[in-house]
């Protein structure tokens, strides 16, 4: 099929009879057509033509003067002839690329605002969980402090409920088991206070020292001089431990 945007030369005299006749196969009518629509000249000519010559392109030689058609139907005739289809091609294309275009568009910015809102939600519940989390934990080195300020006031009943609690809630915290066991020892509980302390010796590396001493001397309270033996070992080893002297010494004493 002939390319429309490919530039022809205008139409001939023969060109012009044969479409007025009819006499062409579609593609080459449909390319003068084209060809019609870019070129005014021609469309001009072919209306001259058909207005000055019409007993030539109809090849009426003995009828002319009955079937001559009037100037009033000829002109409409020959706007018929002019088509329309390529142009409205053209505009159908661009229709559907406009709606394509403006669907996809549309999706991609519904789809770019459904994101934004789900980051900000996501962005606020982080917050507002950050806030919470880093307000209980506020709430508990509180309740903390105040816990082991009463041991250290020597109000050992009331430390031991509140660390009691602060335990339940958080059970992961080895300051919580160094106080509670030594709350226990110092009330005079050896039982509770090595459970305690045996806890926070093993979890909480900042205390092993200190956590260690206390135990031995919470196990031998319950009379577990075996238990307090052990772990006096384990205090001898460590040459640079502030409680090596007196490790030795309670391991020597207790060994006669």
């Amino acid at each position: 099929m002939t390319n429309i945007f490919t530039h022809r030369k205008c139409l001939s005299r023969e060109e012009m009879t044969a479409y007025l006749k009819e006499a062409l196969d579609a593609e080459k009518r449909y390319d003068i057509e084209a060809h019609l629509l870019d070129c005014p000249l021609c469309s001009e000519a072919l209306e001259g033509y058909c207005k000055h010559h019409l007993l030539e392109v109809l090849d009426l030689k003995t009828e002319a003067t009955q079937h001559m058609p009037t100037q009033e139907t000829l002109i409409p005739t020959v706007k018929k002839t002019q088509p329309k289809k390529p142009l409205f091609n053209l505009n159908r294309i661009a229709a559907t690329f406009l709606l394509v275009f403006g669907c996809s568009a549309g999706y991609q910015y519904w789809n770019h605002q459904a994101e934004m809102q789900r980051q900000y939600q996501l962005t606020e519940d982080f917050r507002y969980m950050e806030n919470t989390l880093r307000s209980e934990i506020e709430k508990r080195e509180g309740l903390l402090g105040n816990a082991i300020a009463q041991y250290q006031n020597n109000e050992f009943e009331l430390a031991i409920k509140n660390l009691t609690e602060l335990q339940e809630a958080q059970d992961d915290n080895p300051e919580i088991a160094y106080y509670l066991g030594m709350a226990y020892a110092k009330n005079k509980q050896p039982t509770h206070a090595t459970h305690w302390l045996s806890i926070a010796r093993i979890n909480h590396p900042k205390k092993y020292e200190q956590a260690s001493w206390q135990l031995v001397l919470a196990h031998l309270d319950a009379n577990q001089k075996a238990a307090a033996i052990s772990i006096l070992q384990d205090l001898v080893s460590l040459e640079e431990s502030v409680f090596h002297e007196d490790a030795v010494a309670l391991l020597n004493e207790l060994q006669e």
